[in-house]
């Protein structure tokens, strides 16, 4: 569960948590622990393209907390880093920061390299997404607009939560959070699956008993539509042992009712901004994708086309410091069945196969004479043979349907993978 950069740790000497540190450095041996923020532009000039920032608040004052965080952000404008911020008590006034995530102690080590995976791969997104709409921008293609507004949730765009709870502070919550906010209560984990079957909720905030919290997070999150629905767990007198087993069952926070109103509605706006931007990217590119193939169909990407992508593609990687890879896949049938079938005939049920297998961010298309080609941004060669791997193994086990009236065939491809920048 390693990560593959380097991990920049800013945090108070003496005061911070040596047990969870010794965890991080078990999971991410490449880890780089500063004292304060001053020293972090001299490190980002030596290291290209850390995995993470993470600013630890335990055992530093709560002002100088905020002025750490602020003063990273600052030295972050304009890169393409995640910021995590590690708190140990609740912000007892508005504060003008936007991390990426704001996760509360004692959290487990590994909770926070998922948040990092997490951060990185929608960063990884945005990238593409921004690659995508320049090239559509270069060919002189109208932009798709999303459909997903990133700042809200109700129909007056402002967010919406479902509050599950049986302990009457349904109307305490809903005075902390004040009247921009649209409310439904829930009294049970059923009557929350119900309710999230019929309407869209921004995050989902859990007013139970520990145990009971902890079995409706486990059925919000047992169903796969709910993956990246923002969960809270706000209760009283929360223990350290329930905020672990909280973290592992993967709520995104845990608070206390005595949090204050700031504090609430900002880890809140975290989690909601966070969820609508990985949405309306994940539109963003998918209609990109479409608006670059060719208007025939079928998956068809024009030479010119996929030049100016793949220009636009390399200068980002190259500005970014990632590793960008271009595969090219010669579709074949698995084990010779192919019964006389020519080999173009195999690119197109390959391809609409292989779209299912790969990341919303990897472009696939049929390109001009050169037959099936996947992009995989930030990704190395390693990367890529391991993606491949899976993908062949998929392709050898899953059935395709060729013309009506031939049985259906399994697929194979030798892959050509070239490796357009190494992040070196």
């Amino acid at each position: 569960m390693s990560l593959d950069g380097p991990v920049i740790a800013i945090r108070m000497p003496g005061g911070c948590d040596s047990e969870f540190w010794e965890q991080m450095e078990a999971l991410h041996t490449n880890l780089l622990a500063l004292d304060s923020p001053g020293k972090l532009p001299s490190i980002l000039k030596s290291v290209a393209t850390p995995t993470a920032v993470i600013v630890d608040g335990k055992g530093a004052d709560l002002d100088l907390f905020v002025k750490w965080i602020q003063a990273v952000e600052q030295c972050l404008a304009g890169r393409h880093v995640p910021l995590i911020c590690l708190a140990s008590t609740a912000f007892k006034k508005p504060v003008a920061i936007r991390p990426d995530a704001i996760l509360t102690h004692p959290v487990p080590a590994q909770t926070v390299v998922a948040h990092t995976r997490a951060m990185n791969r929608l960063i990884t997104k945005r990238m593409e997404a921004d690659v995508r709409t320049a090239t559509l921008q270069s060919l002189e293609i109208a932009l798709p607009k999303p459909n997903m507004p990133v700042s809200g949730g109700s129909p007056s765009n402002g967010p919406a939560l479902l509050v599950v709870g049986t302990r009457g502070h349904f109307s305490q919550i809903e005075s902390v959070l004040g009247a921009k906010i649209s409310f439904v209560g829930a009294m049970t984990a059923d009557m929350a699956n119900l309710y999230l079957t019929w309407r869209n909720f921004d995050a989902v905030i859990l007013d139970q008993e520990n145990a009971e919290a902890i079995d409706t997070l486990l059925l919000l999150r047992a169903n796969p539509i709910y993956h990246d629905l923002p969960i809270i767990l706000l209760t009283e007198g929360l223990d350290a042992d329930t905020t672990r087993m909280a973290y592992k069952a993967r709520a995104n926070d845990v608070m206390t009712l005595r949090s204050t109103r700031a504090d609430l509605f900002l880890r809140l706006t975290i989690g909601i901004r966070t969820r609508r931007l990985d949405r309306s990217i994940q539109e963003t590119l998918l209609a990109c994708q479409d608006a670059i193939d060719d208007p025939s169909g079928d998956g068809v990407i024009s030479s010119d086309h996929f030049k100016c992508y793949l220009s636009h593609a390399k200068k980002t990687a190259h500005l970014n410091c990632k590793p960008l890879t271009v595969t090219r896949l010669l579709i074949q049938t698995h084990d010779g069945e192919n019964d006389g079938v020519p080999a173009k005939a195999l690119e197109r049920p390959a391809l609409r196969l292989l779209r299912r297998l790969c990341r919303v961010e990897d472009l696939v298309g049929l390109v001009g004479d050169a037959g099936v080609i996947a992009v995989f941004p930030t990704t190395d060669e390693a990367g890529a043979h391991l993606a491949i791997r899976r993908i062949r193994s998929v392709m050898r086990n899953t059935p395709v349907t060729l013309d009506l009236g031939k049985k259906p065939i399994k697929l194979d491809a030798i892959a050509k993978i070239a490796s357009v920048n190494s992040a070196a």
